[in-house]
């Protein structure tokens, strides 16, 4: 798994993607997988 992959979300907005840096790595990963 490329964590890359999992904090450069093209369709997700900024504030998304800020929110999600501070959670957890396991948690934005699901959040990721399940916006794809």
């Amino acid at each position: 798994m490329r964590m890359g992959d999992v904090w450069f979300v093209p369709r997700a907005p900024i504030w998304w993607r800020l929110r999600s840096i501070s959670d957890a790595p396991l948690s934005t990963f699901h959040l990721h997988m399940s916006a794809a």
